[in-house]
């Protein structure tokens, strides 16, 4: 049995990739465009992986590397799930305490599900909403393999259900979280409160260095690529899908457009919002 198979408090996200839907519908012929799909996938997940094997020559290899073996990655069509165990943490650093390792390891997860979200709406020019919960959670290999997993959550539940009323391309995170983590991850930046209805949400945006040029790649990506996919949108589908799709990107450029200014980001790192 897997140690974190427990039922154990894990932090849960829940994504579902907008439009995936059609997008499998315009392309289920198309070999190339769907093995493209995959490369995408598969380079999120590298990413992700890479802190596994993060060289030692890094200040902060040792705390990547516990980080990232306690995340558990699935991927199903539209659906993602990140879960991470809450009880039994190891000390990431032998003289911090307690309440700092978790705030630790709850930031480290919260960056791992940013920098997943960006790297695919980058390359694909869909959009993420989603929900995160806290609470009971278990997963284990049935008959010992891998490739066949039994998961009996609550906290996933929970999560999708939170994903279900985000209406925007937003994670939205649930109340599970004790309310001084909650101001901790939003004075450090990782979560915002949407004016729009007081739902606190992930920042993926946050945490980039307006300098980094892997940061600006990224954002220059997602700009040229989210004008395109509303114009495939408006010539490809009905009004009322259209228009449906249309109001969750004009959100989201809206956040893109504030989040990236506040930032600092360079001016041509906008989105044209008269598409």
């Amino acid at each position: 049995m897997n140690e974190d198979a427990q039922g154990t408090n894990h932090i849960v996200c829940y994504l579902d990739l907008l439009g995936y839907t059609h997008l499998v519908k315009d392309h289920a012929d198309d070999l190339e465009k769907i093995r493209g799909i995959q490369r995408v996938f598969e380079g999120a997940v590298g990413m992700i992986d890479g802190f596994k094997t993060m060289p030692e020559k890094f200040s902060t290899f040792e705390e990547h590397r516990k980080l990232a073996h306690r995340i558990s990655l699935r991927i199903s069509s539209d659906s993602t799930i990140f879960s991470m165990p809450l009880l039994g943490l190891s000390r990431l650093r032998s003289e911090i305490d307690i309440e700092t390792n978790t705030f630790a390891y709850l930031s480290g997860f919260l960056d791992k599900i940013s920098m997943f979200c960006l790297f695919v709406t980058g390359k694909l020019a869909h959009l993420y909403r989603g929900g995160i919960a806290i609470g009971q959670h278990y997963e284990d290999a049935l008959n010992n393999n891998p490739g066949y997993q039994f998961i009996f959550s609550k906290a996933m539940v929970e999560a999708y259900e939170i994903e279900r009323s985000a209406t925007y391309p937003r994670i939205v995170f649930g109340e599970g979280v004790d309310a001084n983590f909650k101001k901790m991850l939003t004075e450090a930046g990782y979560l915002f409160l949407d004016p729009t209805d007081n739902k606190l949400c992930l920042d993926i945006y946050g945490r980039l260095d307006a300098t980094k040029e892997g940061a600006q790649k990224v954002l220059r990506e997602i700009c040229e690529g989210i004008p395109k996919a509303i114009r495939y949108y408006r010539h490809n589908h009905p009004q009322e899908f259209f228009d449906r799709m249309r109001s969750k990107y004009e959100w989201w450029i809206a956040c893109h457009n504030l989040r990236t200014k506040e930032l600092g980001f360079p001016a041509d790192i906008q989105i044209n919002a008269q598409i």
